[in-house]
């Protein structure tokens, strides 16, 4: 896990100073519970960091942070429950890259997208392609060849349709030119599931999801999707290595988004909190042992990395000819 200690503790002592001009709603914010909407079901990368860090500003606001799983439509349920049911920075969104980055690609004119502003990027993951162990390869040569003389296309599971998880598996199908069958589950934790079960034979996971799974050996890692090997799987190695596509590098991140006409004095506090929770060694390790890699970007940082994170995207939907039904 990266942990950039002086980033985040000047970000700490920005919003800080910014602080002591706040007009009266940042200062008094929040005067009641605050409700963080996760778009996916429990269990997954996004509802796991929401609970971590909803239960540091608990603490340091004396409000009640309340997460509420919202799935479906690709994390779209839930950011559309955040613009509807806005007020004033007391229902939030927690999600992954899929809402911000890949669902503007397909619908670039939805008015949920154009009413919702992401003002951090909390922390990203690398993702992993694993296979149920009856799956008959347990290295990436033997998933090409396996996929290459199988009848019918291999399928592997997903968070679901327009996901990051489904997106990076068309992208793992490109890479290693072979046709793969998508199956969109309702979250990353039951779509993991669903490898592990047998239900399908591969699945394109977040490490934070998949690798309990692979520490018990209920599934086996393939590869990983980030430029750089994942530190806690040393010998896995990523699909760029893997096809000589240095260029290959999707990771998943989960970001905090309010709607866009929000105050920028809630922003600042909301982002004064994040940064806070994320200085804390308790929440790094925590966050460690998820298997994230990067924390706190805030502002023109975390917008540049979604535009990033979405060109790249758009360049998969485009190659793969990507239509959402």
């Amino acid at each position: 896990m990266k942990k950039n200690h002086l980033i985040i503790g000047a970000v700490v002592s920005m919003l800080g100073l910014g602080a002591v001009a706040m007009p009266a709603m940042g200062q008094d914010y929040p005067t009641k519970s605050v409700r963080i909407v996760v778009p996916y079901a429990a269990g997954g990368i996004s509802d796991l960091v929401a609970r971590i860090i909803g239960d540091k500003l608990t603490g340091y606001w004396g409000q009640q942070i309340i997460v509420d799983n919202r799935p479906g439509a690709g994390g779209m349920v839930g950011l559309e429950t955040m613009v509807r049911e806005a007020d004033a920075g007391y229902t939030i969104l927690m999600g992954t890259s899929s809402e911000v980055t890949i669902n503007p690609i397909f619908d670039p004119q939805n008015a949920t997208n154009a009413a919702a502003k992401t003002i951090a990027i909390v922390t990203s993951s690398p993702m992993v392609l694993i296979a149920n162990p009856n799956a008959g390869f347990t290295d990436w040569a033997g998933f090409v060849e396996a996929a290459k003389a199988a009848s019918d296309p291999l399928a592997f599971s997903s968070a679901g349709n327009g996901t990051i998880t489904h997106i990076t598996g068309e992208a793992v199908a490109l890479a290693a030119q072979v046709p793969l069958l998508h199956i969109a589950y309702n979250g990353g934790a039951p779509a993991t599931m669903g490898a592990v079960s047998g239900e399908v034979p591969l699945n394109l996971a977040t490490m934070s999801t998949a690798l309990p799974h692979i520490t018990e050996g209920t599934v086996t890692p393939i590869a990983v999707t980030s430029a750089e090997r994942f530190a806690g799987l040393p010998d896995l190695p990523t699909v760029g290595e893997l096809t000589g596509d240095e260029s290959f590098d999707f990771s998943i991140f989960v970001h905090l988004t309010v709607p866009a006409d929000t105050d920028q004095a809630i922003i600042d506090k909301l982002n004064e909190g994040v940064a806070q929770a994320l200085a804390e060694p308790d929440v790094q390790q925590r966050l460690a042992d998820l298997a994230n890699d990067e924390v706190g970007l805030y502002g023109a940082d975390a917008q540049a990395r979604v535009e990033a994170d979405r060109q790249r995207g758009a360049a998969v939907v485009e190659a793969a000819n990507i239509v959402l039904e």
